[in-house]
């Protein structure tokens, strides 16, 4: 095991895959619409479902291979985009949100 930082989070690795930290991870942006990038490094960017996010429709415009994945407040997974086809859920309050796919991959991500 290996504990790490970057830019201020907090990442664990264990054989060879990382975790970031759950403190670490920031809300996902409350306005009408927002871009979510997939870093150098390519691992997933996750996201807290906050209250002023939650219950809220989420519309994805993804990239062909990139994927998103909504989990609710005991981990449920509520929808997984690459499986369901589906890019549009409402966020359940204290969830998350992952986003992955490769190396500079955007996703436009819209709230309403």
């Amino acid at each position: 095991m290996n504990f790490y930082n970057v830019n201020h989070k907090e990442y664990l690795r264990i054989d060879g895959q990382s975790y970031i930290s759950e403190d670490a991870i920031q809300p996902i942006y409350e306005g009408n619409s927002s871009f979510c990038t997939i870093p150098s490094n390519g691992q997933a960017v996750w996201y807290k479902i906050n209250e002023k996010s939650a219950n809220r429709v989420m519309t994805v415009e993804a990239p062909v291979r990139g994927g998103f994945a909504v989990y609710d407040a005991k981990g449920k997974v509520v929808n997984f985009s690459k499986a369901s086809n589906n890019h549009s859920v409402v966020l359940p309050e204290g969830g998350m949100i992952v986003f992955g796919g490769n190396e500079g991959d955007v996703f436009k991500i819209n709230l309403k």
